[in-house]
């Protein structure tokens, strides 16, 4: 079975970043036209949409987590990309919750946006090393954990 995380996981992210440049926009004054629709609230439509898909990117990482190699779960990298995303998710949602109270795009929102939006930078950071450099470290140690052969065998 191939892991679903990576297949899910630019659709919140793609959400996110396109709210948080709308909001920015917003902030500082330029008119982006979406046709009918006003920029405040695509821009909230996004962040709730990206706030949906990113709980089913969390599930799905939990499931592939479960299938990784011992080394690859106790690795700093993926520490660090499940905690900047964790910060993402938390500053995405809080923006989301206080949109209504403080109206479109105050700069309180758009400052969480912007940490999420950083936060999914560096989150991205470390899942590419843990792809591209841990993972393959594991696989090439001849000293890997037992678990590797499970892992391996759970590709079709």
């Amino acid at each position: 079975m191939r892991p679903l995380h990576p297949a899910v996981v630019h659709f919140p992210v793609a959400c996110w970043v396109l709210a948080a440049l709308l909001d920015a926009t917003t902030l500082v004054g330029l008119d982006v036209t979406l046709g009918r629709a006003e920029p405040a609230a695509t821009a909230a439509f996004l962040v709730w949409t990206g706030l949906a898909f990113a709980v089913v990117a969390v599930a799905a990482g939990l499931a592939d987590y479960t299938r990784l190699p011992t080394a690859v779960r106790d690795s700093s990298a993926l520490t660090l990309h499940v905690g900047a995303m964790a910060v993402a998710f938390c500053s995405f949602l809080v923006a989301a919750l206080l949109r209504p109270r403080l109206g479109p795009a105050p700069a309180l929102v758009v400052s969480l946006e912007v940490l999420g939006t950083v936060a999914l930078v560096i989150g991205g950071h470390y899942a590419a090393s843990v792809v591209f450099s841990v993972l393959p470290s594991v696989h090439a140690s001849r000293d890997a954990p037992s678990d590797l052969a499970t892992f391996k065998e759970s590709k079709p």
